[in-house]
């Protein structure tokens, strides 16, 4: 299997843009499913999918692809509980059932959460993968209702891994996220600078680039000896703060930070970060997270002309 068809859900997204440009860079057959386009796949490579429960037509679409490596990333962070349940849940679930019967040989790599684990005393940090889950917001109930779909599936048999992804930065941030809200403030600022409003940033993540995430989930694709669930992550909580403070400092223009503590954002957890022990055991270990080179790359995303000038 030297060059493995590859399927993407989620291709438009955050992680899936990244993902789906990895692949091509490396000349592989990728088909992309989903709801629209991504505009670098020939439209004979996507496969459209308007409802996530379809299950016939999730088969079909398999069955016309024949991939041999499914990477699931399609998944929603905020919305009602209705469609949490059914882009997290009901779709990977849909999607495993379709592949065990149009592609049953095919390795799935399937994106989870660290929500998943929900709120964590600091006495148990960092959390593993054998840490008791106890999410208190529908993303991190729905993403665990996946990972429970993909055990069953892979106890009858199927070849998969939940990668268990943390916190991740980098070009195309979507604004729900806090970093990606920033940067969007930061690029309507006038030349002669502005307020940056933030909520609480004392608050603690386990950070990686999203490029180091890509290359974990690729070769994961690749290492069809390891299942179960994996904690992508870096090992190491970096306050939320000093990624604000480095994003000012790479700015042209004076940026004044307005931190109101009484703001929240998707999850009101203040410090959590993950053991990638289980991941590293396998032989894959993530790029160390660089917060200057990681900024450094967001900031040029979000004003490229004023820092190219």
């Amino acid at each position: 299997m030297s060059r493995p068809r590859f399927l993407v859900t989620g291709a438009n997204g955050f992680l899936g843009t990244h993902v789906l440009a990895a692949l091509q860079a490396l000349d592989l057959p990728v088909w992309a499913l989903g709801r629209s386009a991504p505009e670098s796949v020939p439209d004979e490579q996507w496969l459209p999918l308007e409802d996530p429960s379809d299950a016939a037509a999730m088969q079909h679409a398999l069955e016309k692809a024949q991939p041999e490596v499914i990477v699931h990333l399609a998944g929603a962070v905020v919305g009602s509980l209705q469609e949490l349940y059914r882009i997290n849940a009901v779709y990977g679930a849909t999607l495993l059932s379709a592949a065990s019967k149009a592609v049953p040989g095919a390795r799935i790599v399937l994106a989870g959460s660290a929500a998943e684990y929900g709120p964590v005393e600091d006495s148990a940090l960092p959390v593993t993968e054998d840490t008791p889950h106890r999410p208190r917001d529908g993303y991190g109930i729905t993403k665990l209702a996946q990972t429970h779909h993909a055990l069953a599936s892979l106890d009858r048999g199927q070849n998969l891994v939940v990668a268990r992804l943390f916190n991740f930065v980098g070009p195309q941030m979507p604004g729900h996220l806090a970093l990606g809200a920033f940067g969007r403030q930061v690029a309507t600022m006038p030349p002669s600078g502005g307020v940056l409003r933030t909520g609480d940033l004392s608050t603690e993540r386990d950070f990686l680039s999203v490029h180091a995430v890509t290359e974990v989930l690729l070769a994961l694709s690749r290492r069809t000896d390891i299942t179960g669930v994996l904690n992508v992550c870096s090992g190491m909580p970096t306050r939320l703060r000093a990624l604000v403070d480095e994003l000012v400092r790479q700015c042209p223009f004076p940026v004044e930070v307005l931190e109101d503590p009484g703001r929240s954002g998707v999850t009101s957890v203040r410090r959590h970060y993950g053991s990638a022990e289980r991941l590293k055991g396998h032989g894959i270990e993530p790029p160390a997270f660089d917060i200057r080179a990681v900024m450094a790359e967001f900031a040029a995303s979000v004003l490229p002309e004023r820092l190219a000038s």
